[in-house]
């Protein structure tokens, strides 16, 4: 059960509490945590153990260094120092050689939101921050951590340097240099009793590898008794005294044995079997293929043919003999350039384009309609359509154009253009739409400048200028007064306006009535009115505060000036209000109270 104390407690009942939650908490140095100065301390190391990582980009302009605020993606940069990697392109940046930092985040006081490039960036270079919490930052966390490695809430250890890590089988002669380009590197035997797993797409580079008894070294595999193999084998050479099996087999060289039975592919350069070779499944050789080596010999394709069968020499290579033709030929095209002897011919379809029937003996064509692009040469036997002994069957379409050109609108528009452009006004009568001249335009000015309900303006035309003059009307010596639709009987006084009168028709001056009232409120100025004052302050329950707020205070008639808005301390249990101070709810006695009395809940009583 928890420890409490309650109102009717003594100092005494409240410092034997204090003590007992005190012995329950322990001291702070009990913490098994990294940071033990206080109990903020101890809870923020736990919170630094927890990782978070972000990632900006950033797309630079030419010459552009510094880089804050929304990056490509809408994400508002902000960090904590020593907490970020920043990349340009694929190239990490070393800070304060490459970039400082600067700018005050928004989320603490110890997180910045600026990166300052030590050199201005190529235009579309693309500027990658990566930000993170927590993990101690080894020595470079004030002392906190030991060393180069750390261990975050999860129990996972890492290491905090750059430069890479060695792991030596002993301290004597231990190594201190990286031997190759790679960041880790063990000195001694390692020993696993698991499998050893390389990401997708990576190689296991070894001078040899065995397992005590067969061995891989410089491209050759030495002392293996059997093999078996269920994908691609790919060697130099294979030479076997027994039979060869295997799924698929490549080979670059001699492949020689006594029988060999593959149940997928098989490729190589050559390859020698006293007995006979057969394969279930695929068989894949490169180089020059020479099926049987007597005309007696037979070849079986049993299978379909699934590529084009090309003769290696150009007009060289037949196929079949004079004595022994094939049968029947199935081709969708057949495309020959030299001389084809066809017995019977029987075409069912298509056209005969490019060459002379019956070149050598000539013979009958037979057919529903023959069409020919040029002439007929010799005798035409049945109906003819086309030019007979007139040229009725014919339109301009079937004429070449001659010396008469043939109408068409680009013709006509570029022959008007062109005659339109040695014309001008010169060439066109006048009509009822009058020329402009000076003459015109000066003689119907001056009749009506010179109407008769001008006064004080007289016009006068000398050659084409017309010149205007008016009498002068001098009011210098006059007042509002002399004007026709102003009146008034008495002199005005300060601050007086002028107001129309509209049943009298002028306008007269009056002392000024209007107010604010009669003027409309605009949308963004706005009057001030009680009620809005009220919905102004705004204070919530939770902040222990009360606000109390009375719209008609006086009584009478409601204005917008006359509401009292009350803000009060909400009082709870042993506090209290005295003389305008919030203070305890307690009073000083000689011996404890034996019972509550009328005291208010949560009044104190302190026994001295």
């Amino acid at each position: 059960m928890a420890k409490q104390v309650d109102q009717f407690s003594t100092l005494e009942n409240f410092r034997e509490t204090f003590n007992q939650v005190s012995t329950d908490v322990g001291d702070v140095s009990g913490l098994r945590t990294t940071s033990q100065g206080t109990l903020v301390d101890a809870v923020n190391s736990i919170e630094d153990k927890s990782f978070f990582f972000q990632e900006f980009i950033f797309i630079a302009t030419s010459g552009q260094q510094v880089f804050s605020g929304l990056d490509i993606n809408g994400n508002e940069l902000e960090y904590k120092k020593d907490r970020l990697q920043v990349y340009i392109q694929r190239d990490h940046q070393l800070k304060d050689d490459d970039y400082t930092i600067g700018g005050f985040g928004v989320l603490s006081a110890n997180t910045y939101s600026q990166i300052t490039l030590t050199s201005g960036a190529t235009a579309g270079d693309k500027i990658t921050v990566y930000s993170y919490t927590g993990s101690y930052l080894g020595v470079a966390d004030s002392g906190v951590a030991t060393g180069f490695f750390n261990q975050t809430s999860e129990n996972v250890i890492y290491n905090n340097n750059d430069s890479g890590i060695i792991f030596n089988e002993t301290s004597i002669n231990a190594t201190t240099t990286l031997s190759t380009s790679a960041k880790i590197e063990f000195d001694g035997n390692v020993y696993h009793q698991d499998n050893v797993t390389l990401a997708s797409g990576k190689t296991l580079t070894a001078p040899t590898l065995t397992d005590g008894t067969m061995s891989i070294n410089s491209g050759a595999i030495t002392s293996a008794t059997t093999g078996s193999f269920s994908g691609n084998v790919a060697v130099g050479s294979l030479t076997s005294s027994g039979d060869v099996a295997g799924t698929t087999g490549t080979f670059s060289s001699a492949v020689s044995g006594t029988t060999g039975t593959f149940s997928s592919a098989v490729s190589g350069t050559t390859g020698t079997f006293t007995g006979n070779l057969s394969t279930t499944a695929n068989l894949t050789v490169n180089g020059n293929v020479d099926l049987g080596n007597a005309s007696g010999d037979t070849i079986s394709l049993t299978g379909s043919v699934d590529s084009d069968i090309i003769s290696d020499t150009n007009n060289t290579r037949a196929l079949g003999s004079s004595s022994k033709r094939w049968s029947t030929l199935y081709s969708t095209d057949l495309n020959a350039t030299g001389t084809s002897t066809l017995t019977t011919v029987d075409i069912n379809g298509g056209n005969i384009d490019g060459t002379v029937i019956g070149s050598s003996t000539a013979a009958a064509i037979t057919g529903t309609l023959i069409t020919a692009s040029t002439n007929f040469a010799g005798d035409l036997t049945g109906d003819v359509t086309g030019t007979v002994s007139d040229i009725s069957n014919h339109n301009t379409g079937d004429l070449t154009e001659g010396s008469n050109l043939y109408y068409t609108d680009t013709r006509v528009n570029s022959a008007f253009d062109t005659r339109l452009a040695t014309k001008d006004t010169d060439d066109l009568s006048e009509g009822s739409n009058k020329y402009f001249t000076d003459a015109r335009v000066s003689t119907r000015t001056d009749t009506i400048l010179n109407h008769s309900n001008h006064t004080n303006i007289t016009v006068s035309k000398v050659g084409d200028e017309l010149r205007l003059s008016a009498t002068e009307d001098n009011l210098a010596n006059n007042t509002a007064d002399d004007l026709s639709d102003i009146n008034y009987t008495t002199n005005p006084t300060a601050g007086q306006i002028l107001a129309w009168d509209a049943s009298a028709g002028y306008w007269e001056p009056v002392d000024p009535s209007n107010t604010t009232d009669n003027v409309s409120e605009g949308s963004n100025n706005k009057y001030f009115s009680d009620d809005r004052m009220n919905a102004i302050i705004d204070v919530a329950s939770s902040s222990g505060l009360v606000k109390t707020y009375v719209d008609n205070a006086n009584g009478g008639a409601d204005d917008p000036l006359d509401g009292t808005i009350t803000i009060d301390l909400n009082t709870s249990d042993g506090i209290t209000i005295n003389s305008n101070s919030v203070q305890l709810d307690y009073e000083t006695v000689s011996s404890a109270p034996t019972q509550v009395g009328g005291t208010s809940t949560g009044h104190l009583w302190f026994v001295i």
